[in-house]
């Protein structure tokens, strides 16, 4: 349909309930089932220009959400690992060969690693999602 023919885009709370199941993950054949429209409404609405502005923004939102929460988390991981490296190093002086002290620390290692490997995908899905490299809908 061309653009001038194309009837403006008006939320209503049917389209609003079809954007929060898309986000949810929901398949669209299950959302139209879910609220009794076809499967052509569904996937109309979810091709319009507004609708996918809309779930952008709301999964963009998602994402910064989940992005703060993954820094405080990597914060607190990080501080922990900086006290069991201090440990290790006043203990390097009393016990040098205890293996437990240099366990700890190689598990908090890992763990500060595993927490930085997720920030870095959230930040860079984040930034396809801003950038529309994501297919949607």
């Amino acid at each position: 349909m061309e653009p001038s023919l194309r009837r403006p885009f008006r939320w209503t709370p049917t389209k609003r309930a079809v954007l929060d199941l898309v986000l949810a993950g929901v398949p669209k054949i299950r959302v139209a089932a879910a609220l009794h429209i076809s499967r052509t409404t569904v996937a109309a609405w979810c091709g319009a220009p507004e609708f996918v502005t809309a779930l952008r923004e709301r999964l963009a939102e998602r994402m910064t959400a989940t992005r703060l929460a993954r820094l405080h988390e990597t914060a607190l991981v990080g501080a922990r690992l900086h006290q069991v490296c201090v440990a290790i190093l006043d203990r390097a002086d009393h016990a040098p060969d205890n293996p437990s002290v240099l366990k700890a620390a190689q598990t908090w290692l890992a763990t500060y690693q595993a927490v930085r490997a997720e920030e870095r995908a959230d930040t860079a899905m984040a930034e396809s999602i801003r950038l529309g490299r994501v297919a949607l809908g």
